[in-house]
C-alpha cells in the first residue's frame, strides 16, 4: 500500500500533471490562506488563480492549447527547471553590446511565460504587504517597478491604491504588463527603455517605493544604475530588492559578468549599507530596506 501511494505521489507531481492540477485547483498552489487571498486580488477570471494567469498568457499573444503544449514538450514545462535553463541557452553567446536587446525580443515569449506561469515575484511581496499597507494608511503611495516583468508586484499595489510606474524594456512583455492594468481596469505610467546599454534618467525623490528584484544582475553597471534608484526614492522612501547589498547570483545567460563582477566590489556594497538600512524581514527574506535621509 505504501509502494502505490508513493508510486501515485510521483505521478501527481511530475511536470505535465502538477501543470494541469494547478490549472483546476488553487489548493496545488502550495500558498497560506493570506497569500491565496491576495493573488485572488489579481484575478480576472472566475475559478483557480494559476488557471486564470494561463488564460491571460494565451489570450494576449494569442496561442491556443495546442500551441502551448507544443511550445512546453519543446522548452520544458512550467514549475519546472528545464523551463528556465533552456531560456538561458536562449543568451549564451549573444549577451555583448550588440547582442543583448535582441537577445530580449527573441524570447519574448518565453519570459512571459516563465514569469506568468511561475509566479514567483508575487509570492515573494506578498509576506511585506502588511508592512506596505500600514504605510499607504498613513499617505499616498508612489511606487516605481524597475524591471517590471509581467508587474505582480504593481498590481497588487495597484490594487490596493498606489499610483504605479512600471518600467522595462521596449518589448511585448512590456505591452502584456500594460494589458494586465487594463483589463482589470487599474491605471499605471510606463517608462520604455529602448536598449540595454543606457538607463533612463529617473525623476528625483518622484517614488515612495522602488522595486528592483532581480534586475541588477541583468544590467553592466549595477551601481550606476543602484544610485539613480536611490535618487529617485523620496527621503525615508523604500526599496524592495532581493539582491540586497550582496550580490549572490550564478553568471550564465543574461545574468552579465560585468554586473557580478560590479556587484561583488566593495564599492557596490559600502554604497549601499551607507544609504539603506534594512526595514523588515519575512520568512528569512531581508528584502525590504529603507532609504537613510543623508
Amino acid at each position: 500500500m505504501k509502494t502505490l501511494r508513493r508510486l501515485v505521489g510521483k505521478l501527481l507531481s511530475v511536470p505535465p500533471v502538477l501543470f494541469a492540477r494547478r490549472l483546476i485547483s488553487d489548493n496545488t498552489l502550495g500558498l497560506d490562506r493570506v497569500s491565496s487571498a491576495y493573488l485572488k486580488r489579481m484575478q480576472v477570471s472566475p475559478g483557480a488563480v494559476y488557471g486564470d494567469r494561463f488564460r491571460e498568457l494565451k489570450q494576449f499573444w494569442r496561442v491556443s492549447n495546442v500551441g502551448c503544449l507544443r511550445f512546453f514538450l519543446q522548452n520544458g514545462w512550467p514549475f519546472s527547471r528545464d523551463l528556465q535553463d533552456n531560456l538561458m541557452k536562449k543568451f549564451e553567446g549573444r549577451v555583448a553590446p550588440d547582442e543583448l536587446m535582441e537577445s530580449y525580443r527573441r524570447t519574448e515569449f518565453h519570459y512571459t511565460a516563465i514569469l506568468t506561469l511561475s509566479m514567483d515575484r508575487a509570492e515573494w511581496l506578498i509576506p511585506f504587504l502588511p508592512d506596505l499597507e500600514l504605510l499607504m494608511s498613513h499617505k499616498h503611495i508612489r511606487v516605481l517597478e524597475y524591471g517590471c516583468g509581467v508587474s505582480d508586484f504593481g498590481l497588487l499595489l495597484a490594487g490596493l491604491g498606489a499610483e504605479v510606474t512600471i518600467l522595462d524594456l521596449h518589448t511585448r512583455r512590456l505591452q502584456f504588463a500594460q494589458w494586465r492594468y487594463e483589463r482589470r481596469g487599474l491605471s499605471c505610467s510606463t517608462i520604455q527603455v529602448d536598449n540595454t546599454e543606457s538607463q533612463p534618467i529617473l525623476p528625483r525623490e518622484a517614488f515612495d517605493l522602488v522595486i528592483a528584484t532581480e534586475i541588477l544582475e541583468h544590467v553592466r553597471n549595477p551601481l550606476a544604475l543602484l544610485k539613480q534608484l536611490t535618487g529617485a526614492l523620496s527621503p525615508d522612501g523604500f526599496l524592495f530588492c532581493s539582491m540586497g547589498a550582496g550580490f549572490d547570483r550564478e553568471v550564465g545567460g543574461d545574468h552579465l559578468e560585468e554586473a557580478a563582477k560590479i556587484g561583488n566590489s566593495d564599492e557596490y556594497k559600502k554604497y549601499f549599507e551607507d544609504h539603506y538600512r534594512l526595514y523588515a524581514v519575512r520568512d528569512d527574506h531581508p528584502w525590504l530596506f529603507q532609504r537613510v535621509s543623508k
